[in-house]
């Protein structure tokens, strides 16, 4: 054979190029056309060979350009567009793709070659189309952003390729892919009735419903695959269980790991088995086509393992096998077995399962049992002795990723620190092994931690890599759990809408997985958004109710943010006995498994529960609890807000150095995510007399609204130094600080104006300054018209002001009625000093003068 004519093959980055629009330019003036393609040699060339590259040939309008790297490539094909930019008509699509290259005398050749030209024409006109290979190699970089496009038929090409485009950068996004079989028929459609004549219109319309019925019937195969995998009967002994449940739940792992398919959750089936569901009917209700059931028998040493799958659509048993094998070959029939679930459903494979790597069999074992330890824990003493087991299971083989993921999360709800530690150290075994789903669960772990402690960076890149890493092997269920992980993002952050936007749509998708265990976290999630930003608590209730009757008491660690939600709403609401119960009870699952995270949130909440029945020693003693788990946590959210309650109760109790020593602390808060804390122990401090601190709190305050323009922020802070400069009775500095906030964005602009406007003229009145009141009658005059009792739901300081100002009664027993109440639940020792307070003071004063008492 001639050696000139033997193929030479290259791996590399594939390049084509092509210029938008340059067939209607040759048409309207080629002698225009012809200089672009001069103009794209001689702008375009230097900065091939900058980033190493190769330009092979050039076809028609288009460029074939090779490089070493894919990296040389992406960064090219980006300088490329930056510089195109700047000449006019010199429009590009850029379609990358990884791959041999195949020299066959003067061409180049090959399934690899096809897929770069194919995919050129999804980019947009300016931007970059990319294949999953070289995604793949983009998405650990931090300075690229991608967006899936779609998975198309390629013509010409064997293999299944997945296209995105470079959304970073600056470059345009592309449309996202419309599959083949619509746009062939949208094609046709056109195609009939641009065709004149009545047979060819006839020919065309019963062609147009001989491909719509073929396309139907090719959708209709195409469904995504929906599987319930029933826990394996267990039918050894009982000690034995952790097999047959550790199984299952890594055979739903694997199988989801792999690509397109609806899986049914461990959690969902068995509350189904524990009502008495079975089977089919299992699958019905959870809306899945096929069932796998199976059954384990561990004799001595030797398991004897069989499995089915069947479906319930055809009525038919697609896979019947049986194992009788020593159990050190357990983890090798694991991954038959899982191998095999994925064949007989016809899954379109993204992610293939490892069958290089087979983890150690004595390693295996000691998982399996850490695992149904750790699940099933009650006691502190569960997660050391899961934690034991998983250390015994890495020493015997260290590249067990789901190992070293599981003994992080062992520490999640303990020590941060070291679950981020360990969180790394699996993050590494994951990429060395190439494990995506392994890579996906770790990212969106670590990002939850930092998004706890607002590192936001962080977090909302490691957030949005598990998203793509999720998009990428397209499972449904781990792409909603990436959603619902960028839902909690943007929750911590307070953006409402945003929140609200990722919570729903990870709900939609998990109510058609009908996985009730994700949609309770989601249904707790939302009904957080309908009480805090839609101001329902009524609603709020509702959906923490039906969060818990969705997984019920079959998963405490669940429910406990459940329980807490609800016991806030009701404590809200005044029911401080109801909210009691439920703080308890998650108060007492947290501790029994040493939950840190959710024994410092819980503790703030009963610290407040006994500040709001004015048992001050015995908040102070939760507070300080709360304050330092969330410190040590650096969950900077709840250590702020327990900080704020130890400031007040060291107040209340006048106890001096520790009020003062706490106050300093406030400093240390990041005030980007608590960002009224000064607000709030200002207005404590106002309260409980001790103005000096209350104005320092307020003017820092000030500084922080101004910092973040925050126009009501401003107003308010300005009415609040105001009010306690008038509780010093410094009137003058009052009636400044007053006008300060009417004057910063208008008299009808005002953020309380009842509350401003009302201590203004009280304040002049008492400097015997002339009183101009027309907006204020005007005001509280159409307040009156919506509704006459309307002065009841203001707080009882507003009330004594408003007394002061008109001298009607019905205000100042308003006032004197509210403080009444708080004091009947007061021992009589706090109720003495809650009354020598001097909003309380001038209350009584002025209710006992109007009264003759």
């Amino acid at each position: 054979m001639d050696g000139m004519n033997t193929p030479k093959r290259k791996l590399a980055a594939i390049i084509f190029t092509d210029i938008s629009g340059f067939t209607e330019l040759s048409a309207k003036n080629e002698p225009a056309a012809l200089n672009l393609l001069n103009k794209q040699r001689e702008i375009l060339g230097p900065i091939v060979s900058r980033h190493h590259g190769e330009w092979l040939k050039e076809i028609g309008d288009g460029l074939l350009l090779t490089f070493e790297t894919t990296l040389d490539a992406v960064n090219c094909s980006i300088e490329i567009q930056k510089i195109s930019r700047s000449v006019p008509d010199l429009k590009l699509r850029i379609g990358i793709h990884q791959g041999e290259v195949v020299f066959q005398g003067d061409d180049v050749v090959g399934d690899d070659v096809n897929i770069a030209s194919r995919i050129e024409s999804y980019s947009a006109s300016g931007g970059i189309a990319i294949s999953g290979r070289v995604n793949a190699s983009l998405e650990r970089n931090p300075e690229f952003d991608t967006t899936f496009l779609g998975s198309p038929t390629l013509k010409g090409v064997s293999q299944d390729v997945k296209v995105y485009c470079i959304s970073s950068h600056g470059l345009p996004k592309s449309n996202k892919i419309i599959k083949n079989n619509e746009t062939r028929k949208s094609t046709i459609n056109w195609n009939i009735y641009s065709i004149t004549g009545g047979v060819l219109a006839i020919l065309g319309f019963l062609f147009w419903i001989n491909l719509s019925f073929l396309t139907s019937g090719i959708a209709s195969d195409s469904r995504i695959p929906s599987v319930v995998i029933l826990p394996f009967e267990n039918k050894g002994d009982a000690k034995d269980e952790y097999y047959s449940y550790g199984i299952s739940a890594d055979l739903i792992s694997d199988i989801t790991s792999v690509g397109q398919l609806r899986v049914a959750s461990l959690n969902s089936v068995e509350e189904m088995i524990e009502s008495g569901i079975k089977g089919g009917n299992i699958a019905k209700n959870l809306s899945s086509r096929y069932v796998v059931s199976g059954s384990l028998w561990k004799i001595d040493s030797i398991f004897q393992l069989s499995i089915e799958l069947y479906d319930t659509e055809e009525k038919m048993l697609i896979i019947s096998e049986r194992w009788e094998t020593n159990w050190s070959d357990l983890p090798s029939v694991k991954l038959d077995l899982s191998e095999k679930i994925i064949n007989g459903l016809g899954v379109n494979i993204i992610n293939e399962l490892d069958k290089e790597y087979v983890v150690n069999s004595d390693a295996y074992e000691l998982y399996l049992k850490a695992k149904h330890t750790f699940n099933d824990r009650k006691a502190v003493k569960d997660n050391q002795i899961a934690r034991d087991l998983l250390n015994k299971a890495l020493e015997l083989d260290s590249n067990f990723v789901d190992a070293k993921y599981l003994l992080a999360n062992t520490y999640y709800d303990i020590d941060y620190d070291i679950a981020l530690e360990q969180y790394s150290l699996a993050l590494n075994i994951a990429i060395r092994m190439d494990d995506l789903k392994a890579k996906m669960d770790i990212k969106r772990s670590m990002g939850q931690i930092y998004n706890s402690r607002w590192e936001v960076e962080k977090s909302l890149k490691l957030f949005r890599e598990s998203y793509r890493i999720a998009k990428e092997i397209g499972n449904e269920s781990s792409v909603a759990t990436a959603i619902n992980g960028l839902g909690s993002f943007f929750w911590e952050r307070r953006e409402g809408d945003s929140a609200r936007y990722y919570f729903k749509k990870a709900y939609d998708i998990n109510k058609g997985l009908g996985d009730n265990k994700k949609l309770s976290s989601i249904t707790n999630n939302i009904g957080l958004v309908h009480w805090v930003f839609d101001k329902d608590p009524d609603k709020a209730t509702l959906d923490f109710e039906e969060s818990i009757s969705l997984v019920g008491d079959t998963n405490p660690a669940l429910i406990r943010a459940q329980l807490s939600n609800l016991g806030i709403i009701y404590h809200n609401k005044g029911e401080y006995e109801k909210s009691k119960k439920y703080y308890d009870r998650v108060l007492e699952y947290a501790t029994a498994v040493n939950n840190r995270n959710t024994i410092g949130f819980i503790q703030y909440w009963i610290g407040l529960h006994y500040h709001r029945l004015h048992e001050y020693e015995t908040a102070v003693e939760y507070y300080l609890s709360s304050y330092e788990i969330n410190d040590d946590l650096g969950i900077e959210r709840w250590k702020a807000s327990s900080l704020g309650g130890l400031i007040i109760c060291n107040q209340f109790l006048k106890n001096e150095d520790l009020t003062k020593k706490y106050f300093d602390k406030v400093q240390d808060i990041n005030t980007e995510l608590v960002n009224d804390l000064y607000m709030s122990i200002g207005f404590e401090f106002f309260k409980s007399d001790n103005y000096t601190l209350a104005i320092d709190s307020f003017i820092k305050q000030l500084s922080i609204e101004k910092e973040n323009n925050n126009k009501n922020g401003i107003i308010n802070t300005l009415t609040n130094i105001g009010l306690s400069y008038f509780y010093l009775r410094a009137y003058s500095d009052a009636l400044a600080y007053f006008d300060k906030s009417i004057a910063y964005d208008g008299i009808e602009n005002l953020w309380a104006p009842v509350e401003t406007l009302v201590f203004r003229h009280v304040s002049q009145k008492m400097l015997g300054l002339p009183v101009n009141d027309d907006y204020l009658k005007s005001l509280i005059k159409g307040l009156e018209q919506d509704n006459s009792l309307w002065f009841r739901n203001e707080p009882a300081y507003i009330n004594w002001a408003l007394f002061e100002y008109s001298g009607e009664k019905r205000y100042i027993e308003a006032a004197n009625n509210k403080i009444m109440k708080v004091v009947s639940k007061m021992n009589q020792d706090y109720s003495n000093l809650f009354l020598s307070y001097s909003i309380q003071q001038r209350i009584l004063d002025s209710f006992n003068k109007l009264n003759n008492i």
